[in-house]
């Protein structure tokens, strides 16, 4: 009998993160990302292979950011006025990473900007409406076996 041994499991490399770190922190996208393609989550996860992030992701990722703030702080019945949704959004733009941008950045950062204010001035959604849900880190003590 031949005994099949899962890389993943038993030998992380010499740099990245062990099972033990992995499984401290769980995500939809880190699950689907395993059931797609065991070597995609390897190398993305395990190995932490990173691929120059694109300034279209930067724009989603500071949009996001706004929109969880937003969505945190009426979770908490608090109102995020112009000035608090401008200071999250600063924020997440000044956290780029080595983007390079082949048009002007500030046209890029403008435009983000103008896209969030347009959407809270369209959204149907009345400012006083608690959301069913937030997405917010969780903890536990320890995980079942």
């Amino acid at each position: 009998m031949i005994a099949v041994v899962d890389p993943i499991v038993s030998a992380p490399p010499a740099r990245g993160r062990s099972i033990v770190e992995l499984i401290k922190t769980v995500s939809a996208s880190r699950l689907n990302t395993w059931l797609s393609c065991r070597l995609k989550f390897y190398f993305r996860y395990v190995v932490e292979l990173e691929k120059s992030k694109t300034p279209a992701l930067h724009v989603g990722t500071v949009v996001h950011a706004v929109l969880q703030e937003w969505n945190k702080a009426r979770w908490h019945n608090r109102a995020m006025d112009e000035e608090a949704v401008e200071k999250v959004f600063s924020k997440a733009w000044d956290e780029q990473e080595d983007i390079e941008w082949k048009e002007a950045e500030e046209e890029k950062r403008t435009n983000a900007l103008d896209l969030i204010r347009t959407y809270f001035r369209d959204t149907p959604i009345p400012p006083n409406e608690k959301p069913m849900a937030v997405e917010v880190a969780s903890r536990a003590s320890s995980l079942p076996r």
